[in-house]
Formats: C-alpha cells, sequence, structure tokens
C-alpha cells in the first residue's frame, strides 16, 4: 500500500506539475520575447529617428556655422581693406599736408 500511495504521488508530481510548469514557461517566454521585440524595434525606430534629427539639427548648425563663418571672413576681409585704405589716405592727406607746408 505504502509503495503504491508513493508511486501514485510521484506520478501526480512529476506529470501534471511538469507540463504546466513547461506550458507557462513556454508561454511566458513566448510573450517575453514578443514584448521585448515590440519594445526593441519602437526603441530602434525612435532612436534611428533620434539620430536622423541630430544629424538633420547638425547639418543644419554646421551650415549655419559654415555661412557664419564666411560672413565673418568676408567681413574681417572687408575691414581689412578699408582700414588699409583708410591708412592709405591718412598717409596720403599727411604727405599732400607736409608738401603744402613746405
Amino acid at each position: 500500500m505504502n509503495d503504491a500511495a508513493v508511486a501514485d504521488n510521484e506520478d501526480d508530481g512529476e506529470g501534471p506539475l511538469d507540463d504546466d510548469n513547461e506550458e507557462e514557461e513556454n508561454h511566458d517566454h513566448g510573450n517575453v520575447n514578443d514584448d521585448d521585440d515590440d519594445d526593441m524595434m519602437m526603441m530602434m525606430m525612435m532612436m534611428m529617428m533620434m539620430m536622423m534629427m541630430m544629424m538633420m539639427m547638425m547639418m543644419m548648425m554646421m551650415m549655419c556655422l559654415m555661412m557664419m563663418l564666411v560672413v565673418v571672413m568676408f567681413m574681417m576681409m572687408m575691414m581689412m581693406v578699408v582700414v588699409v585704405v583708410m591708412l592709405m589716405v591718412v598717409k596720403l592727406v599727411v604727405l599732400m599736408l607736409e608738401f603744402r607746408h613746405i
């Protein structure tokens, strides 16, 4: 009797419980994997969108900076030219005055 009862208990313990656990594990893994995949896809899409936005912003910033640099360089060149011209004019005026005084 004892042996039979133990055998029945063992069978009951091993069979249905293991099956239930396996099914639950499979379902859990499937759901978790699906959710993870969806989340990963969403994350990847978000990351890609963010990267694209960042790249666009960087490109726009670079373009603006390049334009600003070009404008600043042009302004600097113009200023240099104006300063040189003004110096030349001042020198000419001084020379003219000196010659007139003489």
